[in-house]
């Protein structure tokens, strides 16, 4: 949200600038029928082009600090400004794709304690609009490798502490969710993640990866059930048509009622709150 008032601040005084001048100009050298034309239309349409080229320079500037952030060295305490940088360029790039949220269920998550969130992964929009309405969380979402060399985000991936599992490496699962408890425990994080382990390219619910929910067994958090509806649509909406997309917390799982439960029991119960969601 800063980002987004410091970029309509920025471009409200530059569309101001260009209402100025060019009006003292034709003012002075022009009839008045052009003065009112400038007056009336420039700085409302130079807004939209000045806001986008000020989103640019900023991406310039966070691609320049991208370069002295050392990827190759283990992040051991999540950066609370590399997380901001990240939610709030997301922010934008959800609202320049045109993205709008219907959102249900969020009274019952208790932000004051850490959690752990899971979702239907369909989009690589699901990641960002979790990090979007959850900027205000300590979040930190649990991603694929290839992720951390994505130009510019990278970087500040990679130092928001976000962790990288090779979902075929079995022995990297394992230690990427001790990590994850690492996290809840020491540093008061949520973690995000999807226990499918990839993007389903159909639209259709693929089977869980029952270990997934081990980050909630060893950190002791309750279990926020996410659902998506809609966000595979985004690419091919855009840039013609917003897309509705629906985030609704399907359920709340406290620590005590899955604390006896083994990841299997936890895996199909949740699957099939997702399977009852999409209607399949």
């Amino acid at each position: 949200m800063l980002l987004t008032i410091i970029l309509i601040i920025a471009s409200v005084v530059e569309a101001l600038a260009l209402y100025v001048v060019p009006s003292l100009l034709v003012g002075l050298f022009a009839s008045w029928w052009w003065l009112f034309l400038i007056l009336a239309f420039v700085p409302f349409i130079a807004f939209p082009f000045l806001y986008i080229i000020n989103f640019g320079l900023f991406l310039g500037f966070a691609f320049i600090l991208g370069l002295f952030i050392n990827t190759k060295k283990e992040v051991e305490k999540p950066s609370a400004f590399a997380r901001f940088l990240v939610s709030n360029v997301v922010k934008q790039i959800n609202f320049l794709a045109r993205v709008r949220v219907k959102k249900s269920g969020f009274d019952l998550i208790d932000h004051s304690k850490p959690y752990t969130i899971v979702y239907n992964h369909t989009s690589r929009f699901d990641p960002m609009l979790i990090m979007d309405k959850f900027s205000h969380d300590r979040i930190v979402c649990v991603t694929k490798p290839e992720n951390k060399k994505i130009p510019i985000a990278g970087p500040f991936i990679h130092k928001a502490g976000y962790i990288s599992v090779n979902r075929e490496n079995t022995a990297e699962g394992t230690q990427a969710i001790e990590k994850a408890a690492e996290y809840i425990k020491d540093y008061n994080c949520s973690i995000c993640i999807a226990p499918e382990g990839r993007r389903s390219l159909n639209n259709r619910l693929l089977p869980f990866r029952a270990g997934a929910f081990n980050v909630a067994l060893l950190g002791k958090t309750p279990i926020v059930v996410m659902g998506f509806k809609n966000t595979y649509r985004i690419h091919a909406n855009f840039p013609k048509k917003k897309t509705i997309v629906n985030m609704d917390v399907l359920d709340v799982l406290p620590y005590d009622r899955i604390k006896d439960m083994t990841t299997k029991q936890i895996s199909d119960y949740i699957h099939r709150l997702y399977e009852n969601y999409l209607g399949q």
